[in-house]
Formats: structure tokens, sequence, C-alpha cells
């Protein structure tokens, strides 16, 4: 088991435009967040408890999590020693045919995000198996991967992604921060696009969407950062591109949401 403080993480090449596969094995509490991908993953041991779009969920060995692009969650251990587990991060368009012949569409949305499956965790022990296997052929892991995804979306009955969380007041500041998240903003500022009092923009941030307006430009920002590294900027060139003050503050934010460094992210994928 970890010791306490540990935290660590691996993040696999997995050689497939869009899709990031990583090991974690940490006691490490992550705060709201969200990412701009699907995220499948399954718990090797120990156990964590976490606030999702559908209230708080426990998640144990044996279990898949999920979660949503744009969904925000959090995640902290259950158990003496942290926890470990597997996740598979797949950008929104990797798989339109195969989501169409589902059902589904690109804009689908996983709806439950803890469940047991046994012949679902097997497909995606098998499909990360073979992305973090340098030895593994492309097309294997495609296969692997595009066996899980269908799967997956087919069994949790994958509906139109909720588009209406957040109310009609705050549609004009969201619009406004994902316009241009790398613009210095203020609270007060935001609260004019809203037509509200600065107090009034956080609670209703808090009760619709579970963090602060800060942190949530806080999630636009590395998620900005992420993108552009992976087209090949510099670090450092990305953080202040995406907003913040420097590369530090940027290493920060990345390793808080995406348990790892921008530094360790950017090799993999480029590899």
């Amino acid at each position: 088991m970890a010791a306490a403080g540990t935290h660590q993480a691996i993040s696999h090449c997995t050689g497939l435009p869009g899709v990031q596969a990583l090991t974690l094995r940490s006691d490490h509490s992550f705060p709201r967040h969200s990412h701009d991908q699907y995220g499948v993953g399954y718990i090797v041991r120990g156990a964590q408890r976490s606030w999702s779009g559908r209230g708080q969920v426990e998640a144990v060995a044996g279990d898949l999590i999920t979660v949503n692009p744009g969904e925000m969650h959090d995640g902290s251990a259950l158990t003496d020693g942290g926890r470990q587990w597997h996740m598979i991060y797949l950008d929104p368009d990797r798989f339109p045919a195969q989501l169409a012949q589902e059902g589904a569409c690109t804009e689908a949305e996983l709806t439950r995000p803890v469940f047991r499956h046994a012949a679902l965790a097997g497909q995606f022990r098998a499909a990360f198996r073979a992305l973090a296997n340098p030895a593994c052929s492309t097309e294997s892991r495609e296969e692997q991967l595009v066996l899980l995804v269908c799967s997956l979306f087919a069994e949790l009955g994958a509906q139109p992604a909720r588009r209406g969380c957040a109310a009609p007041n705050l549609k004009p500041v969201l619009e406004y921060l994902h316009d241009a998240p790398e613009m210095s903003v203020s609270l007060g500022d935001l609260a004019r696009q809203a037509d509200l009092s600065r107090f009034q923009l956080i609670r209703a941030f808090k009760a619709q969407l579970g963090i602060t307006p800060h942190a949530y430009l806080s999630q636009l920002r590395v998620n900005q950062a992420r993108r552009l590294i992976s087209q090949g900027l510099p670090i450092a060139e990305a953080a202040l591109a995406a907003g913040f003050s420097d590369q530090s503050h940027l290493n920060r934010v990345f390793r808080n949401q995406f348990g790892i460094t921008p530094g360790r992210w950017q090799r993999a994928a480029t590899a």
C-alpha cells in the first residue's frame, strides 16, 4: 500500500491521438475540477469518495468509474494508504462513428459515475493492457478501445449530454469565460455579465456548478494549456498563453487536476 503522502502517476504512451492512459497510486485529495474529455477508470485497490454531477458517490476495488467532458468532480481516499486506479481519457470526437452505431452521438453522456460490471471491467482491463503495452500493435490497441467504448455507451444507456446544468442567468458569464479564458477578468466584470452582485454570482456558481467562478476559470485555463502543449508549444509559453502568471503556477494547477506534471504529460503525449 502507498505510504501516507504518496502520489505516483504514470502516463502511458498510447500511440493513439486523443487517447490518454494513466496509472495512479495516491492518497491525494483532488479538489473539484473538470476535464474536456470522457474518462473511464477502474479501481485496482483501496476506495475513494467523490462528488459528481449526480451527487456524492463511493467506489471500491473492482468498480468502474466514469466522468463526462466538463463534469465537475473531486476525489479523496477512503482507505489508509490511499488507492490505486487506472484511467483512460478520450477526446469527445474520438469515436463518432462507433458511438452513432450504438445509438449515441458525439455529445452523449455517461449516466453512472460508479458502477460494477464484470464483463465491462474485463474489457477495460484488456483495453488498458493494450494501451499501456509498447509492444502491442496500434491495430490491437484501437480494436480493444473500440470494443470498450461501444460496450460502455451501450450498457450505460447514453443520453444526449445535459446542456442545461447552468441556469439561464449564468449563460452569458460562461460564454464570456469560454470565449477568452486567458484574459484577466475581475469578479465584478463577471457579475455585470449576468446582472448579479458579486455575492449572488458566487452563490449561483457554487449552487449550479459546485465551484466558484475563479475555480471554473482555472479549469478552463488548465485545459487550454494542455491543448497548447499537445500542439507542441513549450510549457512556459503555453502557461502564459492560457492565462497563468508563469510556468510554476501552471505546474501546480495541472498536477492538482490531472495528477501529473505538464512535463511528464508532454513527454508521454509526444513519445
